[in-house]
This record gives structure tokens, C-alpha cells and sequence, in this order.
């Protein structure tokens, strides 16, 4: 069978909130104007009239109790007119101090930084192991928990900092340049973290030794930050520049659309409506887009009997009662397509809740920002709708401490939806102990070729005349032996002098010009010889081979009496 070359779209089931209706108007409208009006409007209605004896008195006093039902009755708000309500309250009682927001976890809580993959140029089927596998997590895990994708502008990297001191020159003109350079192209730090709690140590204990054997079966590469490290990633909820711990915010104030924590202007939304049809990691324009936003998911597994008989089956009885219509057909099929899907445990249900926070200096800048991000939710299919009232809540949404996600902003999701909106692809490319090389996603290229797992550290540049192989290396080696000690060792036949010319004295090394074998093996290298090149521009071939012979053994014994990292 031929491999698929294009992703199949997963059309979401997105008709699961079509409300019932009595003919063309809606249940919510009918019912509680319906009550109001006969068990309050009509005995209203007759006293008023029979006190005035007038009965235009009597039919405006009997509406009275419909107007003050009526916004219960708006249909079209989501969530209804009662959340917002208790939401308007409780923000006026953190407004004047007597419900202040509890940002001191109640229980413990453990944190995993999860690596991630790039997607967004993997094959059909990378992209559909990648979401078996974080499928296979979700069906496993049986209780509560959070992921968080935390995004900050990169303004400066320490090893930079570091190379802004260093003795030579170079370095520090390198490494001043290359800060300008990041903190200029507004580049952005990614993590992606998975959370949870526990009413007690032991239950966490048991918990994280089940997820850790989740993550062992289904090669997710996950490590458990450390408790001070977990402290921090807290603070960096509100203050993403924060360095040490704290426990709550010093300043926190917050409007009705936005909050101030600590300086950092912030708006919270939620992601109210999904698109149509989906891919595989289908949020990735803006999990991996140029606006440093954060997300977080709070996932909390749902009891599958449960879901069919508290919440599929009364939808599903109240669509059959419903008149009939072509929005009311799709939505019956789609419950019914559920109900039978979780009938044969082909997916489970999970309540899910997203919240977006955006960030900004100034509360201009934050509303230059949000627009941005409007836009890229937009152009996605999917809808963001901020949450009034709950800014501080939506903040605290972000604590990976935080057990349980705000009240009314849960949606009910099943498997094939949350699998595919996979929340740890990133198209970056950042090795470990590696130095600038380029941007990559909106993130600095950290390259190395000493990488974990890479036992040989060999590199072969390929590339037709004039496509920048030459460049690309002496970039590559400069800022290694400018920013690391990188030694670097070499021949030359290039009449044009490619690497013993302006790059050799650049870094400040040593050209030397043996005239034939016995010359080779007389060269005495020093021990703080950092960059040396022999220059065989003028040899012939059979010469150039027999120094070159000899030079390699002369490196060898070098490198095996002064240990280090070389370029040979």
C-alpha cells in the first residue's frame, strides 16, 4: 500500500453545545420567561390591576418579572448571563479586599519539563505517531492535570553574557553584536511543562511513579523539574523575568479586561470555540509564533458512563424533542457518533479548558499584542473570547500548582480532538551546550556538534560553488573557539587563502608554511595554540599529501597530551 502524502482533516464535533428549541425559539428563552411570566407575572398583573383598576397597570406590572428573568433568557451568551454575574461579584470582592485570589498552593505538585519535536516538516506518518503517542498518555492518565506552554521575549542568553567578559577582544565584539542581534529580532523562549497534584505525598508519589512509566512506554522525553525549580517556574507566572522564588505576586491589579502583576500588564482569554476541521498539531501558528503568549490546558479526565448517561443522553433526548432542523440534525448525529465511540472505548471524554494569556509592558503594548494574537486565532478558525471579570483567575490559570480550571469555561473534548492539538512540537533547533548559528523559530539556532549520544562529533559540509559552505563553517568555528576554547587545527590550498587569510587572523592564530614532510614533523605546537593552519597554497599534490600526513599525526600527539575539544 502506497504511504499517505497528505493528512487527513479530523472534523471536530463541534455542535455538542446546540441548544433544544420549541419551534424557531430556543428552550433558554422559552422556559424561564415562560415561568416567570405565569407564576409571577400573572399574580402581579392581577393585584396591580385590581388595586389601580387599570389594566394598562395591570400588564405592565405583570412584565415586570419577564424584564428581570430576561437576561437569564439571552440565549447567544457563552457562558450565560449567571456566570458572568457571579463572575462581576466576585471581581468586586477582590476589588475591595474581602476575596482576595489564594496563590499559595494547597497541595503538592509535581512538574515535568516534556522535550518536544518538530511537526511541522515531518512526514504523515511522524505526525500521526506523535499523536498515538500523546493519545496513548491521555487514555492512560486517570486523574487531573495541566499543561502549560510558557513563552518569554529572549532578550539576552547567559552564554553571551559570559563572552561580553572574556580577555580577547574578539570574543567580546562577537558577543556584543550577537546580544544586539537577539534583542533586536525579537526572538521568543519556549517550554513546555505537564503538572498535576495530589491531596497528600503519597498520592503524588504514586501518581508520578505511573505517568513516569506512561512516559517510558510511549518515548515522551519528560524530566521532573527539582522543588526549587518548580518554585521558580511559579513565580515566572506573573513575572517572567523573576530569578528567585516567590510565593504571590507584591502588586497585583486587576480590571475588568486586564491585570498588572509585578509591572507586567497581562489579558487572559479563552478559547471558545474551535475550527471546523483539524490537522495534527493544529495550534502550531500560534504555540510556535513570533508572540511570546502562554497557554495553558487543563485536562480533567471524565468517567465515560458517566458522560453517556449524565450529559450525551439528556442532549441527545433533548435534540429528538428539538424542531427539526439541518443544525439539529448534524448535532444529533454527532452526539450519537460520540456516545457509540465512547460505548466501544475507542476515545474517552475529558473536560478541557484553554486558557491564552498575553503579556505587555505597557498596557499599549499589551493591546497591540492582543490584537495580534485575535488575528492568529482567527485566521486558525478557532475563537479567543477574554475572560471579564476573571482576569486574576485567568493569571492564576498558569500556575502549574493551580488543581482545577475556572468554573464554566470547560468544554467537553474527546480524544481525537485534544490528541490533535498537540501541545509539544516545536520547529527550533537548539542543542545543548551549542553557540548562536542563525535564528530558527523564532528562537536563536544553538548548534554544537558535541551533542549527547553523539560519540563521533564529525561534520561534512556539502553544498554546490558559491552556496555559502565556506561561511556557514567559519561562523560555525569562530564563535565555538571565541565562546567555548574550541582549538582549531588545519591545511589550506586555496590559492585565495580562504582559511588562513582573514578568518586565521580574526581569531588571532598562528600560519605556518611547511615546504615539505620533514618541515611537518618538526612543527612544535604550544599548549595555548588556539587556532593554527598550515597554508600549502604553493605545494604540489603529492607534497601537500605528505605534509598533510604528517600534520595529522603531529594534531594527534597534541590533542592526546593537551585534552580538549578540537577542530582538526
Amino acid at each position: 500500500m502506497p504511504e499517505t502524502l497528505v493528512e487527513d482533516a479530523y472534523l471536530v464535533p463541534g455542535h455538542l453545545g446546540t441548544q433544544q428549541s420549541y419551534g424557531p425559539f430556543p428552550a433558554r428563552l422559552i422556559l424561564p420567561t415562560l415561568y416567570a411570566g405565569i407564576f409571577a407575572g400573572i399574580p402581579v398583573g392581577v393585584t396591580a390591576y385590581h388595586n389601580s383598576g387599570l389594566l394598562p397597570a395591570g400588564i405592565a406590572a405583570g412584565l415586570l418579572p419577564v424584564a428581570a428573568i430576561s437576561p437569564i433568557a439571552a440565549w447567544w451568551l457563552d457562558p450565560p448571563a449567571e456566570h458572568g454575574a457571579i463572575a462581576a461579584i466576585r471581581f468586586l470582592g477582590r476589588t475591595f479586599s474581602w476575596m482576595k485570589p489564594e496563590w499559595t498552593p494547597e497541595r503538592p505538585v509535581a512538574v515535568y519539563r516534556i522535550g518536544t519535536q518538530n511537526l511541522e516538516t515531518a512526514s504523515v506518518g511522524v505526525r500521526q505517531q506523535a499523536r498515538i503517542q500523546w493519545g496513548n498518555v491521555l487514555q492512560a492518565v486517570r486523574h487531573p492535570f495541566k499543561v502549560i506552554v510558557r513563552a518569554r521575549s529572549l532578550n539576552a542568553l547567559p552564554l553571551l553574557e559570559r563572552t561580553q567578559s572574556d580577555a580577547r577582544p574578539a570574543a567580546r565584539e562577537v558577543a556584543s553584536w550577537l546580544a544586539a542581534q537577539i534583542a533586536a529580532a525579537g526572538l521568543v523562549e519556549r517550554e513546555r511543562f505537564l503538572s498535576f497534584t495530589a491531596t497528600n505525598e503519597h498520592e503524588l508519589r504514586e501518581r508520578t511513579i505511573q505517568i513516569q512509566k506512561v512516559f517510558r512506554m510511549n518515548r515522551l522525553d519528560a524530566q521532573r523539574l527539582e522543588p526549587d525549580q518548580a518554585a521558580l517556574l511559579r513565580t515566572r507566572t506573573w513575572d517572567p523575568r523573576a530569578t528567585e522564588p516567590r510565593d504571590a505576586p507584591e502588586v497585583l491589579e486587576e480590571g475588568w479586561s486586564e491585570a498588572n502583576a509585578d509591572g507586567w500588564w497581562t489579558r487572559a482569554y479563552d478559547l471558545a470555540r474551535m475550527p471546523p476541521a483539524i490537522l495534527t498539531d493544529w495550534m502550531a501558528q500560534a504555540l510556535n509564533g513570533e508572540e511570546p503568549i502562554d497557554v495553558a490546558f487543563d485536562i480533567e479526565p471524565e468517567d465515560p458512563e458517566q458522560t453517556k448517561s449524565w450529559v450525551l443522553q439528556p442532549k441527545i433526548n433533548r435534540m429528538r424533542t428539538s424542531a427539526p432542523s439541518l443544525k439539529r440534525s448534524i448535532a444529533l448525529e454527532q452526539l450519537m457518533a460520540l456516545y457509540e465511540a465512547i460505548e466501544r472505548r475507542r476515545v474517552m471524554p475529558f473536560n478541557v479548558a484553554t486558557t491564552v494569556l498575553v503579556r505587555g509592558v505597557s498596557r499599549q503594548d499589551l493591546r497591540a499584542r492582543c490584537k495580534l494574537v485575535e488575528k492568529t486565532f482567527s485566521s486558525m478558525g478557532a475563537t479567543l473570547q477574554v475572560l471579564r471579570w476573571e482576569q486574576a483567575d485567568g493569571l492564576r490559570q498558569l500556575d502549574p500548582a493551580k488543581p482545577k480550571s475556572l468554573w464554566g469555561r470547560n468544554r467537553l473534548w474527546e480524544t481525537g480532538t485534544l490528541a490533535r492539538t498537540y501541545p509539544f512540537s516545536d520547529n527550533y533547533l537548539q542543542l545543548e551546550s551549542g553557540v548562536p548559528w542563525g535564528e530558527a523559530g523564532m528562537r536563536p539556532c544553538m548548534f554544537t556538534p558535541w551533542v549527547a549520544g553523539n560519540k563521533g562529533p564529525h561534520m561534512c559540509w556539502y553544498g554546490a560553488t558559491n552556496a555559502g559552505k565556506g561561511t556557514g563553517a567559519h561562523m560555525l568555528w569562530s564563535r565555538l573557539h571565541l565562546m567555548q576554547g574550541v582549538r582549531i587545527f588545519g591545511i589550506d590550498q586555496d590559492e585565495q587563502h580562504e582559511h588562513c587569510g582573514r578568518f586565521l587572523e580574526y581569531l588571532g592564530g598562528r600560519k605556518l608554511a611547511p615546504r615539505d614532510a620533514h618541515d611537518a614533523r618538526e612543527i612544535e605546537l604550544h599548549h595555548d595554540d588556539g587556532v593554527v593552519i598550515l597554508d600549502l597554497s604553493d605545494c604540489d599534490e603529492d607534497t601537500a599529501g605528505q605534509i598533510f600526513a604528517e600534520w595529522v599525526q603531529v594534531v594527534k600527539a597534541h590533542m592526546l597530551a593537551y585534552p580538549g575539544r578540537s577542530i582538526v
